[in-house]
């Protein structure tokens, strides 16, 4: 019974990616970002604080489901830790492990990895602040995680730990490609 449910997981990640390598086909075909702000604005508006919640970006390969199964007590990023430097995105945390800041570059920090978790209490705060962010011109830019990164004070952030593998980020074809061989059709004109 485990197997046919891990079967009918991987069918259900196999289609996935299927639909997701026909998706990134059609937005290469795009030159400029379309998501406006009131997208953002309407999004957290209507979906956050309705419950506890998964924020994942758009361009990832979810390998190990069992990654959103997880009994998260508190609301937290998903990271891979990183030995040495690394001039990604990263966490800094306090001694207790709450995050206090995110940027980029860092040496034996946690890496994003493009997943949030988000408690009801902390989703509704971070709903207000960015429809507050999102009212403001000049913030027509600024991305969902800026806002998360200017209200660290108000929101109980920690990491949760992945592994190296369990998702992957898929930032061009060739990654692509080396994620599923059949997107060799894609093309980069």
């Amino acid at each position: 019974s485990s197997y046919r449910y891990y079967e009918a997981q991987y069918d259900s990640v196999q289609k996935t990616l299927e639909e997701e390598k026909q998706r990134f086909s059609e937005l290469q075909q795009q030159k400029e970002n379309t998501m406006t702000e009131e997208d953002i604005e309407k999004a957290a508006r209507e979906q956050l604080g309705l419950g506890n919640c998964f924020i994942c970006e758009a361009d990832l390969y979810v390998k190990d489901p069992s990654i959103f199964r997880k009994e998260l007590n508190q609301s937290c990023y998903y990271g891979r830790m990183q030995a040495g430097y690394s001039d990604d995105w990263v966490f800094e945390q306090d001694g207790a492990g709450r995050i206090t800041s995110v940027g980029k570059g860092g040496t034996d920090v946690y890496n994003m990895v493009g997943v949030a978790y988000f408690r009801k209490a902390d989703a509704l705060i971070l709903k207000d602040r960015i429809v507050e962010a999102y009212a403001l011109e000049e913030n027509a830019q600024l991305f969902w995680d800026d806002v998360v990164d200017r209200n660290l004070d108000a929101l109980n952030l920690t990491v949760e730990p992945v592994l190296d593998g369990q998702l992957v980020e898929i930032d061009t074809v060739e990654e692509l490609k080396k994620i599923d061989q059949s997107a060799g059709c894609i093309t980069t004109d």
